[in-house]
């Protein structure tokens, strides 16, 4: 008696069977199947097949992405310098000026202000030890995701390591996590046609010449380290 409750879980195709059909019933104007839906939508979610179903669906998504986003990441790192996180403000804007030409002087302007005033962005070129051991401070403050664009999102989630260290809250994983979740909603929204515009390109970034690499993205941290 009382034996593993898992064992005695109805399957997860059955459960989705009769929700369906209370829906059906709720929506034919038969109130007492509220309550069946309720209890039935929390067995669904709750099923051990349920949790593996979601992880599979994710680790398909990301495979089935990972070209774009790893083409935006380059995009990305074409118009981040390397150096940007030992670098400043006016050797930035210098760098942008120089690379962008004469007569792009308000052109430069608009994104040396976007790549050194958000400093999520200095990840896609930040060693990945460096993130994964970074402060929970550093998460929570300085690396706000709130207004990024699609391009900025996919090459940012390409750019983050899968785990980190000193995370016994979850807290960082919780912040990737979010950061794939606006990911795919964007895309989703991309797949319908359905971005803002600036959702699909912030305006610092619209007037660049098309395939724009300012420097060079294969270029590395440690490279430039070892150089200097």
């Amino acid at each position: 008696a009382g034996g593993d409750a898992t064992e005695t879980r109805r399957p997860l195709e059955e459960l989705e069977e009769e929700l369906r059909s209370a829906a059906d019933r709720f929506l034919s104007g038969d109130g007492s199947a509220e309550g069946l839906l309720d209890e039935l939508h929390e067995q669904i979610q709750t099923h051990p097949e349920m949790a593996k179903r979601k992880a599979r669906e994710a680790s398909e998504w990301d495979a089935d992405q990972a070209p774009l986003n790893q083409k935006a990441l380059r995009v990305m790192r074409g118009l981040v310098p390397v150096d940007i996180t030992s670098s400043s403000l006016q050797r930035i804007t210098d760098e942008v000026n120089d690379a962008l030409g004469p007569g792009r002087e308000a052109l430069a302007k608009k994104l040396t202000k976007r790549i050194w005033g958000t400093q999520s962005l200095w990840l896609i070129r930040m060693p990945t030890e460096r993130i994964r051991r970074s402060h929970i401070a550093d998460f929570r403050t300085r690396w706000a995701i709130s207004g990024l664009d699609i391009v900025e999102l996919r090459a940012l989630y390409a750019a983050l390591p899968e785990t980190f260290e000193q995370d016994r809250s979850g807290e960082k994983l919780a912040w990737r996590a979010s950061i794939r979740a606006k990911v795919v909603a964007l895309a989703e929204k991309e797949a319908k046609n359905r971005l803002t515009p600036s959702e699909k390109r912030h305006a610092a970034y619209r007037d660049l010449p098309e395939n724009c690499e300012l420097f060079d993205p294969e270029t590395s941290h440690t490279a430039v380290a070892g150089a200097s």
